[in-house]
């Protein structure tokens, strides 16, 4: 039996302590008793003076998911020449592969395995193995059983068998190899992978989003690689994807499902991920020929897709083409991208190359030349590609037009006022013009809101150009902000921007009705955004005190704030500010509010006729809910826009909002199980009394 079995040689290592403490001696007595025995054993075979066994350890074909990162296990296999039988020994984990005397056990096991076989039963006078630790390991203790160790350069029996296991394990797919392709070397590859890592730390998806489709003008090795969008706005996959023209990006823009534009047309993508999701040779070779990689999830994997041919990898002129867009997208500025056409000149494994790109939907914009094929911006959408809803910030504009229409109009009374509306009534209503910086760069940012992509950004931007303080312009290029670090820091810029704005005063006098003054509510945006950040880095505390003081100023509630504080007071313990918030808003019946009312009266009072009471209504206001906190029900994540009231979108937001506060009180969950089972038989009894009836 080998010193593995049954305890992982990882578990035993940990416990044993410091390496100079007496139970750390002991182990590696012990351990060295074991070899000492399995060297015996092999010592009183007899040997096989032809016989080689070649011999390594490798990594499986197969991924395996434990308490951390997934990891590949280390198999110590032999196998026989002659016989073409096999030995192996319980994988190791790779911790474990790091230990010399547990590689030495391990490939003792695995060899003494394979001297057991049916027609073996016998040890060999030599073995081959590649890499010269394991020789080195090896060399000592097989030398005290007689059998000599070879360090060579390749191992086919072992290479072969682990390309079978490959096959039947992982699938064909798994084994595609890049280096296969036509004239695609280890020096390509490594190229490619320099140029990946410079891509993806300079994050181009914080500028650029799905539906801002780039045109290759410079020569591209096939149409298929004519246009391109950049991937990881929403924050589920990087890279870039590609497509023979611009309306086939417009098919997936309108609805398409990518599954099914895939298996139609296909197409080649560039994606960055954990190498447990790339094929199998592409991992091996990064780690066997140590190409960089910018981060654990960061492995580049740059496949076609034909539908008839299946999968394809690139050949040496698609990894030159994908390089040269690499560095040359990793070198762009945001005024690249604002141009609407740039070119950077970049070297390559080729040499020099120069890539030019451009954005049709910002030439057209702006008035230039129409490029692509000569189709239309497809519907408007958000980043991420969900269908774009109306904002509400635009209706601003024309109460902002309307203000400075009676303004000029010199009305003094509620009456005048409402005759000149009534006058007015189906006229067009012309906007006021700018006529400082300030309302420049609100016109401006008015115009972001009407348009979509790089094209918001930019608008946005020019807004900062015109005024640095337009708090409004921030807080849009936040909103379209992926990186969560450069979010919260803009919202805070917004944040400062919209209280110089406004002044001391505004805050000393109009406390108490803010989102009644137009030019608060920039600064009122600002602060929630600011807030909604704090709050995803986990810092609840600061986020509360935001929100605190929005509802001071605000009382109304114009923007939401309870449904995010209420459930955050919960979580913090602040259970009677959580009583004071709830009694401001007696008359909302909103799920959120109805469970977070019963569930702060639990706290407060346990299971009482009140508590009962409340959870009923809130039961009233959406019986979904409950299933959600109790776990039968998935958490869903929040729709888009808007949803039923009384459905189950509603009842995950709700159930998502309120999830950790019932979970930490304790007997909350029993409680409501217990409720939940309790009307469920009272309209059991119901359907029984009324069919009887």
């Amino acid at each position: 039996m080998g010193f593995c079995r049954g305890r992982s040689c990882d578990e035993r290592l940990r416990s044993t302590g410091h390496p100079w403490t007496p139970t750390a001696r002991a182990t590696r007595a012990r351990m060295r008793t074991t070899i000492d025995l399995s060297v015996e054993r092999l010592r009183r075979l007899p040997q096989d003076p032809t016989d080689v066994w070649e011999g390594g350890l490798v990594r499986a074909p197969r991924w395996v998911k434990g308490e951390g990162e997934p990891y590949r296990p280390l198999l110590p296999l032999w196998r026989s020449a002659e016989s073409d039988r096999i030995g192996g020994a319980t994988p190791l984990q790779p911790t474990e592969a790091g230990t010399d005397a547990t590689v030495q056990q391990s490939m003792l096991e695995a060899l003494l395995h394979l001297s057991r076989q049916p027609g073996v039963e016998c040890r060999p006078a030599r073995v081959a193995v590649r890499g010269a630790r394991l020789a080195a390991l090896l060399q000592g203790i097989l030398a005290e059983a007689g059998i000599e160790v070879d360090l060579v350069e390749e191992i086919p029996l072992i290479d072969e068998l682990m390309s079978r296991m490959t096959a039947d394990l992982a699938g064909p797919e798994a084994a595609l190899n890049p280096l296969e392709a036509p004239g695609v070397t280890v020096e390509r590859m490594r190229a490619f992978a320099e140029a990946a890592v410079e891509f993806y730390r300079a994050a181009p998806w914080n500028h650029l989003s799905n539906e801002d489709l780039v045109r290759v003008e410079s020569e591209a090795p096939s149409r298929e690689l004519g246009w391109f969008t950049v991937l990881g706005a929403g924050g589920l996959e990087y890279g870039l994807g590609f497509y023979a023209a611009r309306k086939h990006h417009e098919l997936i823009h309108s609805g398409a499902e990518p599954e099914e534009y895939l298996a139609k047309r296909g197409g080649w993508s560039l994606t960055f991920d954990h190498p447990a999701h790339v094929p199998l040779a592409d991992a091996d070779l990064w780690e066997a020929e140590g190409l960089p990689v910018a981060g654990a999830r960061a492995y580049p994997l740059l496949v076609g897709f034909h539908p008839r041919e299946g999968f394809r990898r690139a050949d040496a002129a698609v990894l030159g083409f994908a390089e040269g867009m690499l560095r040359a997208l990793a070198e762009s500025t945001e005024d690249d991208f604002d141009s609407g056409r740039w070119s950077r000149t970049v070297i390559t494994v080729d040499g020099v190359a120069t890539v030019v790109l451009s954005l049709p939907a910002m030439l057209e914009y702006a008035g230039g030349e129409t490029a692509g094929d000569g189709a239309h911006p497809g519907p408007t959408r958000r980043r991420g590609g969900s269908p774009a809803f109306p904002d509400r910030r635009i209706m601003e504009r024309t109460m902002r037009d309307l203000q400075r229409a009676i303004a000029t109009q010199g009305l003094d009374s509620v009456e005048e006022v409402n005759e000149f509306l009534s006058r007015r009534q189906g006229e067009r209503l012309l906007h006021a013009p700018a006529l400082s910086p300030e309302e420049k760069a609100q016109l401006l940012f008015y115009e972001a809101l009407e348009n979509t992509g790089r094209v918001r950004i930019k608008l946005a931007r020019e807004a900062l150009r015109a005024w640095p303080d337009c708090a409004d312009a921030l807080v849009l290029l936040a909103e379209e902000m992926p990186d969560p670090d450069r979010r919260r820091e803009l919202y805070r810029l917004a944040l400062s921007a919209g209280e110089r704005g406004l002044g001391p005063e505004v805050f000393r006098d109009s406390a108490g009705h803010f989102w009644g003054m137009l030019e608060t509510r920039p600064y009122m945006r600002a602060r929630l955004g600011y807030a909604h950040c704090l709050e995803e880095a986990g810092q609840a505390e600061e986020a509360v005190a935001h929100l605190l003081e929005l509802l001071r100023l605000n009382p109304s509630d114009n923007q939401g704030m309870r449904f995010s504080l209420i459930p955050r007071l919960l979580e913090l313990g602040r259970n009677e500010e959580a009583s004071n918030v709830l009694a401001q808003y007696e008359d909302d019946r909103s799920p959120t509010v109805a469970y977070s009312r019963a569930l702060s009266e639990f706290r407060r009072t346990g299971d009482t006729a009140e508590a009962r009471r409340l959870l009923g209504r809130a039961t009233r206001s959406n019986p979904h809910v409950p299933s959600f906190l109790l776990g039968s029900e998935a958490l869903r994540p929040a729709p888009g826009e808007t949803y039923r009231i009384g459905s189950e979108e509603e009842a995950g937001v709700a159930a998502d909002e309120l999830n950790k506060s019932w979970k930490e009180t304790p007997g909350a969950l029993e409680w409501l199980r217990t409720a939940r089972r309790e009307r469920k038989k009272e309209r059991r009894d119901k359907r029984k009394q009324g069919r009887k009836g």
